[in-house]
Order: C-alpha cells, then sequence, then structure tokens
C-alpha cells in the first residue's frame, strides 16, 4: 500500500473533519494518529517514534496551531519535522519553522497525499 505503514499526526479540533481524513489516510496505509489540539499534539510528538509528518489546523483552543509550531521546534530531536498546515484561513504560514505546505479546506485529497508522499 501507498502509505506502508508510516505514521502521520492530525491534528484538528473538529471531529466532522478529522475522523473523515483519518479514514481516507488509512485506506491508503498510513498509520494515523489524531489530536484534538496543539497540547496533544505536542505531546504525540515528544514520544520516542514522532510521525513523519504533522498535518496541523491553526484554530484550535488549549494550544493553537501556531503555539504548537513555536513549542515544538523548541526541541532539537523535532527540528526537521515536517508541518502542513490545514486550515480554511488565508496562506499566511511562511514565518513557521517547518512548515512545508498549506492546503486550505475543503482539502483536495490528491494534493494531501501527494504532500505526504514526498515527505514520508
Amino acid at each position: 500500500m501507498e502509505g506502508d505503514g508510516h505514521r502521520v499526526l492530525l491534528v484538528d479540533d473538529e471531529e466532522e473533519t478529522r475522523d473523515p481524513l483519518r479514514r481516507l489516510l488509512e485506506l491508503k496505509g498510513y498509520v494515523v494518529e489524531t489530536a484534538a489540539n496543539g497540547a496533544e499534539a505536542l505531546a504525540a510528538v515528544q514520544r520516542a517514534d514522532p510521525p513523519c509528518i504533522v498535518l496541523l489546523d491553526l484554530l484550535m483552543p488549549w494550544m493553537s496551531g501556531w503555539e504548537f509550531c513555536v513549542e515544538m521546534r523548541k526541541h532539537d530531536r523535532l527540528a526537521d519535522l515536517p508541518v502542513v498546515v490545514i486550515s480554511g484561513m488565508s496562506d499566511r504560514y511562511g514565518d513557521f519553522p517547518g512548515v512545508v505546505a498549506h492546503l486550505r479546506k475543503p482539502i483536495d485529497i490528491q494534493k494531501l497525499y501527494e504532500v505526504i508522499e514526498a515527505y514520508c
């Protein structure tokens, strides 16, 4: 299968966005871990085996996507972890280290697959 068991972290506070995306990625062969906010995502990437890529919403409670990026980059072993911003907001993401792409909601799933395949 295309995903070859690579781990992906999907971070979005909206279950109606997160769950269908998780299922689509799993059908492609990815192992998908989910988080509902930046704090949960930060705990997930700090585990022994971080994912190959983070798919990140920006506007979330407790810790936003922006705050997550800042906190994650404080850890040397996560400095190169690629982040794909998935948001309905404008394309203003370039100032955040590690952000490799921005996909607007509603998501073009084919583009999402292409970006993930490029980094995993």
